[in-house]
């Protein structure tokens, strides 16, 4: 349940959370229940839930025999109907219950979310002045004051008198002002709040030339997927300043410039984070901004994929084109990595679907081709004759490796130029 948030940040412990997962319903019982002490396998069946919740598993999905998890907690309510066996286990149980529920309503808020109610900053560490704090609306900003280095994130320490600032952040336009420190400020160090809302500009529209079939649309290949005319949209940029940890330098420079400035990738706010992992959510959110339909998909098979998500569209649409399967056939597993081979299958799979070539070569130069999932083998094949996936080696293609961000963006790049 803590470390549900980490998943998507960090490969460690994305696996670690996993391999636990596994290992809690392996002590599911039949009757649906999660073992533990006792008379106490309510409280262990809810907190298993509100941990299973926050990683968006659907606890009616964790079936071992004909109970799932839900059926197996509910089988215990007490003959009041207004609790579980026991105190404790009426706590949990009730615990696990909004947890799951929470995510049956896709409200997108999870248990123990307090930030509506967040305490104000009463001092910032290492302010001997008058701490200035600014609170702007986009996570990924980044404040300058000439002159001025940070002590904490937007939080300058500031003696008497006014001082210009400049608020930037990527997709969002940048804010100038000033603000002044007044005498009896610094003397008190009272915190001064400073309160910026950027207002976002919009980028341009990716996108492939429309396929022949799967209603797909998008740019045409002399415009390369940009809007063009008096109403185009204002261009967004890429420069070595953009994002503190994508430098000119740096061998995934082009490709993050690609997905940047065809608003298929954002920054996150740490910057755009290239090593960080794909998840199948944002993957196939990404590829959905790529082809640009021209229609939503209405049904959505999965369970674990609640409505209102800012991935549900997304999910829906790769789904009616078959171009990304589910984990089973009621479950998407969104927060799921991406594998290199699985990123090169979907790639084919949309190659497919817009009707292009998708021949392959043998691998035999690859030491470890034997590693290649089966149902992967062709669309490795077509992505390495493109020239989309290369190998981390010269004789290594690396296929069950996690595909980072920096690593989809740069097999898009290279798709989007030898697709057609």
């Amino acid at each position: 349940l803590a470390l549900a948030p980490y998943c998507e940040m960090n490969i460690d412990v994305a696996t670690a959370v996993e391999e636990t997962v596994d290992i809690l319903k392996a002590e599911q019982r039949e009757d649906g229940l999660i073992d533990g002490f006792e008379g106490y396998e309510p409280a262990s069946t809810g907190l298993a839930l509100c941990a299973l919740s926050a990683l968006g598993i659907d606890g009616k999905a964790v079936i071992n025999g004909e109970k799932n998890m839900i059926d197996g907690l509910l089988s215990t309510v007490n003959d009041a109907q207004n609790g579980f066996p026991n105190a404790f286990a009426t706590e949990q149980g009730f615990r696990g219950l909004l947890a799951w529920r929470l995510l049956a309503e896709g409200t997108g808020k999870p248990m123990y979310d307090f930030s509506d109610y967040a305490m104000n900053e009463a001092n910032v560490t290492g302010a001997k002045l008058c701490p200035v704090v600014f609170d702007v609306n986009a996570s990924n900003a980044i404040v300058a004051i000439e002159g001025k280095t940070e002590i904490a994130d937007n939080a300058f320490d500031l003696a008497a008198g006014t001082y210009s600032y400049t608020v930037s952040a990527s997709g969002y336009g940048t804010v100038t002002g000033t603000v002044t420190v007044s005498a009896e400020e610094e003397a008190t160090r009272a915190l001064k709040k400073v309160t910026v809302n950027l207002n976002k500009t919009q980028g341009v529209v990716g996108g492939l030339p429309s396929g022949p079939s799967g209603g797909i649309t998008g740019g045409t290949p002399q415009s390369g997927g940009v809007v063009a005319g008096e109403n185009a949209p204002a261009k967004m940029v890429l420069t070595g300043n953009t994002f503190v940890d994508v430098k000119e330098t740096d061998w995934y420079f082009g490709a993050v410039k690609y997905v940047y400035e065809n608003s298929l990738f954002q920054g996150t706010g740490n910057g755009f984070e290239p090593d960080t992992p794909m998840s199948r959510a944002m993957l196939v959110t990404v590829l959905h901004r790529f082809a640009d339909p021209a229609e939503i998909a209405a049904e959505n098979p999965f369970t674990d994929v609640p409505e209102n998500e800012w991935y549900t569209d997304s999910v829906k649409w790769a789904a009616k084109n078959n171009i990304v399967s589910g984990v089973s056939e009621t479950a998407f597993d969104p927060d799921s990595g991406i594998t290199r081979e699985q990123l090169a299958l979907i790639l084919y799979r949309y190659a497919i679907l817009c009707g292009y070539d998708v021949a392959g070569d043998e691998l035999a130069g690859y030491q470890d081709a034997e590693n290649i999932s089966d149902y992967a083998v062709n669309a490795v094949r077509y992505a390495v004759a493109k020239g989309i996936l290369a190998g981390k080696k010269e004789t290594v293609l690396a296929p069950q490796d996690g595909a980072t961000r920096a690593e989809v963006a740069t097999m898009l790049m290279r798709f989007s130029s030898v697709a057609k």
